[in-house]
């Protein structure tokens, strides 16, 4: 009788235990993506502008934006329009970051382009912590171009940096997705049979990586590496007819999902 009555307590104590524990905190959230801006037209600055002012507008907590690349049309030493274009980005609410394009740093002058990129936006390379989920934000461009850049290596950083958080989920951030590109009826591969294998072989590695966020091909796309989802927005710049988009995603219980807002031009 006594065995049973201490394993009996021991069972309560435990339920107490269980019942009374503080909740694991709540790691959902949201988060904005615009990509390919590209400055220069009055139409890519007005829907920009509305963009903005959208973002602001939006119902839910944003915990931060992503540019994810091409923010400039080759000219990103053109300095009128980064100025411009900077006090736009500076009227929005929330922290934002961002990543180059192949159009922010442009191999034929790539290394004013990398100079004015970095005391202007941001590192290459970076991590930013949001409820427990790494964001990492990271530059592919010269590996797709084919250039180098002194003592840089990306995949080696995101390597890394995947197994220095392999006990927390991330989330990466890039230009131009790994994946191949189907257009005219026809396959193309932005990245050497090389590139793109390691790629895949380096975001499965560690199990902890939950999404990749690009931007490049102008219009939305979606594609499995290996275990991990590749998400691709649509554009702001309205090259190839298109209409201002941007995302709002909603990363809850280990997963992502998003859902676009559409901007219409005024006629």
């Amino acid at each position: 009788m006594k065995k049973f009555t201490v394993s009996l307590l021991l069972m309560v104590a435990i339920a107490v235990v269980f019942c009374t524990a503080k909740p694991a905190p709540d790691s959902s959230f949201y988060f904005v993506q615009i990509t390919d801006t590209h400055w220069g037209p009055d139409i890519h600055t007005q829907r920009l502008k509305k963009i903005v002012d959208a973002i602001n507008a939006l119902p839910m907590k944003i915990e931060f934006v992503a540019h994810t690349g091409d923010i400039a049309s080759d000219d990103l030493d053109n300095m009128t329009l980064l100025s411009n274009t900077l006090s736009i980005y500076k009227q929005l609410k929330y922290p934002l970051y961002f990543v180059p394009g192949n159009h922010d740093i442009v191999k034929y002058k790539a290394d004013k382009t990398l100079n004015i990129f970095t005391n202007y936006f941001s590192p290459l390379n970076y991590t930013v912590e949001v409820k427990g989920v790494v964001m990492l934000f990271t530059f592919l461009e010269p590996l797709r171009e084919n250039y180098t850049i002194t003592n840089y290596d990306p995949y080696k950083w995101v390597d890394g940096t995947l197994k220095a958080n392999k006990n927390k989920p991330v989330i990466i951030f890039e230009h131009s997705p790994v994946i191949p590109d189907f257009y005219n009826n026809a396959y193309h591969y932005p990245y050497d049979e090389k590139e793109t294998a390691g790629w895949q072989t380096i975001v499965n590695k560690y199990k902890n990586v939950k999404g990749i966020i690009c931007g490049h091909f102008h219009r939305a796309e979606f594609f499995w590496i290996g275990e991990v989802p590749c998400h691709v927005a649509g554009s702001v710049a309205e090259y190839w007819e298109r209409q201002a988009t941007f995302r709002v995603y909603e990363y809850k219980n280990g997963k992502l999902s998003y859902f676009t807002v559409y901007i219409e031009d005024k006629k």
